[in-house]
């Protein structure tokens, strides 16, 4: 997998997913399976109260389709309240600061997927971040799929009416894809699968990192 490298994500989105393995005593899982982005794991809505079950975790597919929801649903980042992204993710929302929320959990195949609503200083602009990392300390398996993948993700965002521009950075590389809405900004940021029966083949492209200004 070879991902393009983007800013420096969120501090806390990261402390949210390492929180949420350190309460699940899987800092690193030697016997995870492959990380697969389109995992079978049941659907789960329902907000939780202290005295339910935890929420169950996303499924990568289920995290990318929830946040085209939660982009669908807002109009400005600072649409995003702890109960509209408990609501539309249905997992347990905790302050990470000051202005600042989110969660974090782990996937198959030592992954993870973490989403932060924060203030960007020096100037407390509201930001979303929501993206997958692998586990600290731990080897990644090889990601040979994911739905959406890239072109999917994407297009629903146009479906919604944002214009694409593509994004490039030195010596005229591309680094990723803004869209813009009036009102709202989404960058969205690539990693690619590697085939199974062919490592040097070209892989699909998948969703690695979404900020939504």
């Amino acid at each position: 997998m070879t991902p393009v490298n983007p800013p420096r994500p969120g501090l806390g989105r990261r402390l949210l997913v390492m929180g949420a393995l350190a309460v699940s005593g899987a800092l690193v899982f030697p016997n995870a399976a492959p990380a697969m982005f389109h995992a079978d794991v049941k659907d789960h809505d329902a907000m939780t109260t202290p005295s339910h079950s935890p929420p169950q975790d996303l499924s990568a597919t289920q995290a990318l389709q929830r946040t085209l929801e939660l982009i669908r649903t807002i109009h400005a980042v600072t649409d995003v309240t702890p109960d509209l992204l408990q609501r539309v993710m249905g997992k347990d929302i905790h302050a990470t600061g000051e202005g600042s929320f989110g969660f974090g959990q782990r996937l198959p195949g030592n992954w993870t997927f973490g989403a932060e609503r924060y203030l960007q200083r020096p100037h407390d602009v509201p930001q979303m971040e929501l993206g997958f990392d692998p586990v600290p300390n731990a080897e990644a398996a090889p990601l040979t799929t994911c739905e959406p993948d890239f072109a999917a993700f994407t297009a629903s965002l146009e479906a919604m009416g944002f214009k694409r521009y593509p994004a490039y950075g030195e010596h005229g590389r591309w680094k990723f894809d803004a869209f813009d809405r009036q009102g709202l900004r989404v960058e969205v940021y690539p990693m690619y699968a590697q085939p199974k029966d062919d490592e040097h083949a070209p892989g699909t492209r998948c969703v690695k990192r979404v900020l939504v200004r």
